[in-house]
């Protein structure tokens, strides 16, 4: 995308005062997947992928008897 800007700027279709922002969301947008690069990259500690485990696994035992009574089956 910024070789497409650069070539916009050369071709002088867009004018300087709008491209300035232009290329500052880009670089917001190339900030904000760098950083979710580091956050899928980063391995979860044994602990917490246990605990999410636990957590779901009594999640799912739990529903039927949440949904019999939302439901009114008896």
């Amino acid at each position: 995308m910024s070789s497409y800007l650069a070539t916009i700027e050369d071709r002088g279709t867009v004018p300087g005062m709008s491209l300035g922002p232009m290329i500052g969301a880009l670089q917001g947008l190339e900030d904000s997947l760098t950083n979710l690069e580091k956050i899928l990259t980063t391995p979860l500690p044994f602990v917490y992928s246990a605990h999410i485990r636990h957590t779901v696994w009594l999640y799912l035992f739990f529903l039927p008897f949440q949904i019999t009574e939302t439901f009114g089956c008896r």
